[in-house]
């Protein structure tokens, strides 16, 4: 299986073009791991400690992430709804194939915060999340 990283970035970009669905791309762009310095507007998505083991057989995992979005100088309120947007997309989704795994659920651990204003005073905004997930192989 992939990183939960990957697929949620995955799960995040398809989204933006399903009819009915969230659009947590449009305008944004989506990083795995590493923030870049550029573009301002940006959804990062890093892989975190799972808060439980796998099971004995690894074929069932319970993997964490975190979920950054940093928006535009003077843009708190902007990055702010678009965090919402982000939690709201991912929040409670049940039986989700993706990349050929089967997320029975992903769940926010940790509802949306402030972390502060980087170097170059653009709003930071995180949210953690849980997920089971199990190979479809």
């Amino acid at each position: 299986m992939n990183p939960v990283s990957r697929d949620i970035k995955d799960f995040l970009e398809e989204s933006a073009i399903s009819a009915g669905e969230f659009a947590a791309t449009e305008g944004w762009s989506i990083a795995i791991a590493n923030m870049p310095d550029s573009p301002d507007t940006i959804i990062l998505i890093t892989d975190t400690p799972p808060g439980n083991s796998p099971e004995v057989n690894y074929n069932y995992e319970y993997p964490d992430f975190q979920i950054i979005v940093r928006g535009n100088q003077g843009g708190y309120l902007e990055a702010y709804k678009k965090a919402v947007e982000v939690r709201d997309g991912l929040h409670g989704k049940t039986n989700e194939t993706i990349n050929g795994a089967r997320y029975i659920q992903i769940l926010c651990t940790a509802d949306i915060f402030f972390i502060s204003f980087d170097e170059k005073k653009r709003p930071q905004f995180s949210i953690n999340f849980g997920a089971h997930r199990t190979s479809l192989s």
